[in-house]
Formats: C-alpha cells, sequence, structure tokens
C-alpha cells in the first residue's frame, strides 16, 4: 500500500528478463547462460542500499515469463506490420501519459 507507481528501473528488469527470456528459448544447449547473466544483472544493479528489491526481482521475472511466451511467435518483418505495431506502442505509451496526467491531484 506504500506503493504509488511502478518506476523506471521496474520497467528496465522487465526488459532485462525479457530478453533472457527469448534467449532461452531460441539457445536450447546451454539456456542457463543467458538466466544467469540476468540474474548477474540483477544482482549488480538492483541491490542498492534504497532500491525495492521485489519490485525488480518482480520486474525481471515478470519479463522472464514474457520473453517465454513471445519467443514461439512469429517474427513480423513486413512494413505495414512493424509501422502498426509501432503506432501501438506509441499509443500504449501516450496513453500512460494521458492517465497519469487525468490522475494529477488539483488544487
Amino acid at each position: 500500500t506504500a506503493h504509488r507507481a511502478v518506476g523506471a528501473s521496474t520497467a528496465i528488469f522487465g526488459g532485462i528478463g525479457a530478453l533472457v527470456g527469448l534467449s532461452i528459448v531460441r539457445r536450447r544447449r546451454r539456456a542457463w547462460v543467458p538466466l544467469a547473466a540476468g540474474l548477474a544483472l540483477l544482482g549488480l544493479l538492483g541491490t542498492s542500499e534504497k532500491s525495492d528489491l521485489l519490485a525488480h526481482f518482480f520486474g525481471f521475472a515478470t519479463g522472464v515469463a514474457g520473453g517465454l511466451g513471445a519467443a514461439p511467435l512469429p517474427t513480423l518483418r513486413s512494413r505495414p506490420a512493424q509501422l502498426g505495431l509501432a503506432l501501438l506502442a506509441l499509443a500504449a505509451v501516450g496513453g500512460c501519459w494521458w492517465l497519469a496526467i487525468e490522475h494529477i491531484p488539483r488544487r
């Protein structure tokens, strides 16, 4: 109840976790190497004295799960598909900013 937002560092560890999940599926042999590297990054970068350890860990774990889930999907290489995905990503970021601005307390 003390937390009101997910920070950028949690998102960064989610991205690292997604890369780890993709690498685990794509590297059938020695799949433990990307996991060990991701955990090392989590340990080195995510454990400062005042950091939220659980947020960093769960961001990483959620990213790994997302990467494992996304790895079997086909890669979309056509220009229209890439443009559509880029617009969808921009709309998601814009929507998040809109929600954040709407929830600013008014004086």
